[in-house]
């Protein structure tokens, strides 16, 4: 996959930077069961004889504890799903479950809402019920992220669970009714004031990878840790209309090196602090792309019918 926004190409890892992989397996369940399948994979199906060739392997596991569910910034992660339109009335019904749809074709091809509806735009009958599928390796500056709310939080009128909040749009393992305008959650996922405002609405699969933070990392980043995505690639977009600039994403913004416009050389967001004032805050990029990749996930009936013995 080609890096054409914001990634630095030297950040990512060789197996993503030299556009070899073609296809993913995802194996999931206990650690012993996985480990188990993926060799068996990797020793009966990828390989030369079989006309494959086991390019890369990345290993997630749930975090421990109370912790299990969250991901590195210890936000619990994956509650704001999508609910599909014809697909999800009985999930809506359902306690704390959003209280809006996403049109179907907007995740799976060949339903209402894929491309705004646009015939010349469909895909082939094959593809019908199958999606888009997106990898993303991210690696996060847990040390760093909690250094800057600790330090920047009293100059804000805040503690740092508080300025957290804000930076991500909710608290750390629920929600509680408002989202800051300028938050992650509301860069990633406008709520209201957008024509087709369910356009870019993703599910995402996201699992942490790497160690639990150490004591000897108070400040700095020492192991490789973050959260393998299965998600679409995060917007880069740095100009609002109305003349109302309220900054990068707080969580997964990134800046541009050599860049030559000031959005872009300084990573900033707009907030209300503690005293009620309209303040801008400036921060370092708390997360590092390490690559990733698109790929097409078949319907189960296509992956069926193209193993039946042909006639």
């Amino acid at each position: 996959m080609m890096s054409e926004g914001r990634d630095l190409p030297q950040d990512w890892i060789p197996e993503f930077a030299g556009q070899r992989v073609d296809g993913v397996l995802l194996v999931c369940g206990t650690d012993g069961a996985v480990q188990a399948e993926r060799q068996e994979v990797v020793n009966n199906f990828l390989s030369v004889a079989h006309g494959a060739e086991h390019v890369l392997t990345l290993d997630g596991r749930e975090r421990p504890g109370d912790q299990k569910g969250h991901e590195h910034f210890c936000f619990l992660d994956a509650i704001s799903q999508p609910l599909l339109k014809g697909f999800d009335e009985e999930t809506q019904k359902e306690e704390g479950s959003r209280k809006w749809f996403t049109r179907p074709g907007v995740i799976l091809f060949g339903h209402e809402g894929e491309m705004n509806d646009e015939p010349r735009l469909m895909p082939p009958a094959w593809a019908k019920n199958g999606s888009l599928l997106v990898i993303r390796k991210i690696k996060q500056f847990v040390p760093e992220f909690n250094g800057y709310l600790d330090r920047e939080a009293p100059k804000l009128g805040f503690n740092a669970g508080q300025l957290g909040a804000r930076l991500v749009g909710r608290w750390k393992s629920e929600s509680q009714g408002n989202c800051p305008f300028a938050s992650h959650m509301r860069k990633t996922k406008p709520r209201s004031g957008v024509n087709n405002g369910d356009k870019f609405d993703i599910m995402r699969r996201g699992i942490p990878y790497g160690l639990e933070v150490e004591p000897d990392e108070s400040s700095l980043t020492l192991q490789d840790r973050g959260w393998a995505n299965l998600d679409t690639f995060p917007p880069n977009v740095t100009h609002f209309s109305g003349g109302k600039n309220p900054g990068q994403d707080p969580v997964i913004g990134q800046s541009v090196k050599g860049a030559i416009e000031d959005d872009d050389k300084i990573l900033t967001m707009s907030l209300v602090d503690g005293q009620k004032r309209n303040v801008q805050i400036t921060f370092d990029p708390f997360i590092q792309s390490n690559g990733g990749d698109y790929f097409f996930t078949p319907s189960v009936k296509f992956l069926r019918e193209i193993t039946l013995p042909r006639q």
